[in-house]
């Protein structure tokens, strides 16, 4: 999924717009200055692409000089951390160092951006769950509707399972794992938020103004 910058100019957009309905008269905002208002935002936003690892390592390292001009940058989003993790544990051989060199090395690079420029790192990869007992859901091979939904109402945070190098896991420092719902027909897309930080699981859906809390 490639990210959309139009997506993100409409979101903008509705939402501002949304928020001045909410004070009608105190706020004068015509066409002209929310088109500025949007332009002047999205000159904060910098969109780096890497087509494997070693080019994600690469750009990691280049990041401080944008840094360096740009004081005010205040977050690296990646989306996602674990993009390359397979390959490069597939083409590492039998070596589990060579197998996570440039995951390793791409995490020191992280965690001396974020401690030397006081930075927000945010990051998602694909979940891995562990796999539930015959005790707990029967045949584990065949998870029926009943099964998912208690799945669901658990503490999503003890259904997790890291797979990242021990390095990338001391960096986190907070966690959230994001499922999303069975949609049943005439109902909107819901997802379920839960994890360490989460205190408890939680559903929202997104709207065309952002995000909804169920």
């Amino acid at each position: 999924m490639k990210f959309s910058i139009l997506r993100l100019v409409q979101l903008i957009e509705k939402y501002i717009l949304h928020k001045v309905s909410e004070k009608p008269g105190l706020v004068n905002l015509d066409s002209e200055v929310l088109e500025k208002f949007i332009i002047d935002s999205l000159q904060n936003l910098h969109i780096l692409r890497c087509s494997d690892s070693d080019k994600f390592v690469l750009t990691l390292h280049n990041l401080e000089s944008l840094l360096c001009n740009d004081p005010n940058i205040a977050a690296i989003m990646i989306d996602s951390i674990s993009a390359f993790y397979w390959i490069d544990r597939m083409n590492g051989g039998d070596s589990i160092p060579s197998q996570e060199a440039n995951m390793k090395n791409a995490t020191e690079v992280l965690s001396k951006l974020v401690n030397s420029y006081n930075l927000v790192l945010f990051a998602t990869k694909n979940a891995v769950f562990k796999k539930k007992s015959q005790d707990s859901y029967g045949d584990e091979e065949r998870l029926d509707l009943g099964a998912e939904k208690n799945r669901l109402n658990e503490d999503l945070d003890l259904q997790h399972a890291e797979f990242m190098c021990k390095a990338w896991q001391k960096l986190v420092s907070h966690r959230l794992i994001l499922v999303k719902e069975e949609q049943f027909e005439n109902q909107k897309q819901t997802f379920v938020i839960g994890g360490d930080c989460a205190q408890g699981n939680k559903r929202f859906y997104v709207s065309q103004f952002g995000i909804d809390m169920v």
